[in-house]
């Protein structure tokens, strides 16, 4: 990394420059990422020596904002889309400010519909485990992801998708849903094909 000459930064400039980064924006991944290329894993090729050029990416960021200020360091709560690199994006933005800037500590705090205030304390799951009731804080799987469209299998649709099969798929599908027996249970992870209009099998949780 180049050197660069200290710069004087203040809490406003801070802040209108974070804005530039809020919205739909292009990201290069780190080379010491789980990214492939070329079938192989960035991360496996920067430890190896070899040069890695990732291409730069499209990733939204929905919201940033300064929770604590003491410079030269800052905390910043950071809504962003799948995909986003926390990491180069305390990269990008010391580049913007001309100081250079780096990440010393990543939280999450949420994913998908989970947060941390819905998590139990460790403490309560020991005790739960010495009691022999610690089932009470599993989470189904359908649950898990209750927050992706629900495709409902009949039971003939079932044993198609546990077969891999692929499955009709309704107007307006897209993306990644659940499909859902109609006891509630999890099937399978399906992934819409938007050539053939069907739902493609791509996990099956049990067979």
């Amino acid at each position: 990394q180049p050197t660069v000459s200290p710069v004087s930064i203040g809490e406003q400039q801070f802040e209108e420059t974070l804005k530039g980064f809020v919205g739909e924006i292009e990201q290069t991944p780190p080379p010491y990422s789980a990214v492939k290329v070329r079938g192989r894993r960035a991360y496996d090729m920067a430890r190896g020596g070899e040069t890695v050029e990732l291409a730069p990416r499209k990733i939204t960021v929905h919201h940033l904002e300064v929770l604590e200020w003491a410079p030269p360091e800052a905390v910043v709560d950071v809504h962003c889309s799948s995909g986003t690199y926390v990491r180069s994006l305390a990269n990008d933005l010391g580049n913007s400010l001309g100081c250079g800037g780096y990440l010393v500590g990543l939280r999450r705090t949420k994913s998908g519909r989970f947060s941390l205030r819905d998590a139990t304390p460790l403490r309560k799951l020991q005790e739960a485990f010495r009691a022999g009731n610690w089932y009470q804080f599993l989470i189904p799987a359908a649950e898990a992801l209750g927050d992706w469209p629900a495709v409902e299998l009949d039971p003939d649709l079932v044993e198609s998708v546990k077969h891999g099969h692929r499955i009709a798929a309704a107007a307006g599908s897209k993306g990644m849903a659940r499909g859902v027996s109609m006891a509630g249970e999890l099937v399978a992870l399906l992934e819409f094909d938007e050539i053939n209009h069907e739902w493609q099998p791509k996990k099956v949780f049990f067979s």
